[in-house]
């Protein structure tokens, strides 16, 4: 028979010493992950993009769907619905129409900036065309750099080793609605999420180092000679703008392990008032931003954008405005 023997003094101070910090490591992802601002708070439905529509009538198989791609007609018929709830909204009918109460209202003012699904926004007193090239965003001439390669460069030189919250783009957003939409408000669904230990950051960073390099920013007028153009780059000589950008990303996560439910695209609008395009990261440290204006892949809350729709988690055709 073995006897036990009691662990000495010694012992006994290692292995508290060693749950401790098992405990507290466990402790601090799950803290992480539910700390303020880490999910994205959903709010009511909303159109999807024109262009998001057109690509998926247009090229199913590079549709950013999870599994088969609905009707076309059956998409550009909700995507309408939900512009008319967010255009009109409900509105309380009278209690009593009398002469002496009756009074005439002025005419409603609606922002279409905030409802129509436009690739590009200005504020309304600008003077530029909506075509016209941001100083960030305007595309290379032949030879010389674009915006995503000079930035992609400056991370290279720091090292291929970058820190998950190193470089934070910008403040927390605090935005107040500026439209009560009066489409009903969309449930709020966990995500499939994806594990960002040193591993994942290292194959998120690479691929949107890689992606960020490899394709030239090019805007959908200058290539096709219309404003929103969604297509998936590919080949040696890629180009594209923001949202193009996206679908690489997510393509080329996906096909390196990334669940397809745990990537949504979402549209914001820049400090210039340009409308852009994104690609949203649910993990398990909450919500990350990759960006073709930016090398860094940062918390969504801790970028400079005024959020404005998004796909809902692990629905692509279900879009939804951001409730903040």
């Amino acid at each position: 028979m073995v006897r036990k023997r009691r662990p000495g003094k010694f012992e006994a101070i290692v292995l508290a010493s060693a749950l401790g910090v098992a405990c507290g490591a466990t402790a601090a992802v799950a803290q992480t992950a539910s700390a303020p601002g880490a999910v994205m708070p959903l709010g009511r439905a909303a159109p999807a993009p024109e262009g998001f529509l057109d690509l998926c009538e247009r090229a199913p198989d590079q549709c950013p769907s999870i599994g088969p791609v609905p009707d076309g007609r059956a998409l550009r018929a909700e995507a309408n619905r939900r512009f008319w709830q967010a255009a009109v909204p409900r509105r309380a009918g009278p209690a009593a129409i009398s002469p002496a109460a009756f009074t005439v209202a002025p005419p409603a003012v609606v922002d279409f900036r905030l409802v129509l699904p436009v690739p590009r926004l200005y504020p309304l007193d600008a003077a530029l065309p909506l075509d016209a090239p941001s100083p960030e965003t305007a595309p290379a001439l032949d030879g010389a750099p674009s915006v995503e390669m000079v930035a992609t460069t400056a991370v290279e030189v720091a090292g291929s080793a970058m820190s998950p919250e190193a470089a934070a783009a910008g403040d927390a957003i605090t935005i107040s609605p500026d439209l009560a939409l009066a489409a009903p408000p969309v449930a709020e669904v966990a995500p499939a999420t994806f594990a960002l230990d040193r591993a994942g950051w290292r194959l998120v960073n690479g691929v949107n180092r890689r992606m960020n390099r490899g394709i030239r920013n090019a805007s959908d007028a200058r290539l096709y000679g219309r404003e929103d153009h969604w297509t998936l780059p590919t080949g040696d000589q890629a180009q594209g703008d923001c949202e193009d950008y996206v679908l690489a990303k997510r393509a080329g996560l996906i096909a390196a392990g990334v669940p397809a439910e745990a990537l949504s695209i979402a549209i914001v609008e820049t400090a210039w008032g340009e409308s852009h395009a994104v690609l949203l990261l649910a993990s398990d440290q909450g919500e990350y931003v990759l960006d073709s204006l930016s090398p860094w892949v940062s918390r969504w809350d801790r970028v400079n954008y005024r959020w404005r729709e998004r796909q809902a988690p692990g629905r692509p055709f279900d879009w939804v405005s951001v409730a903040l």
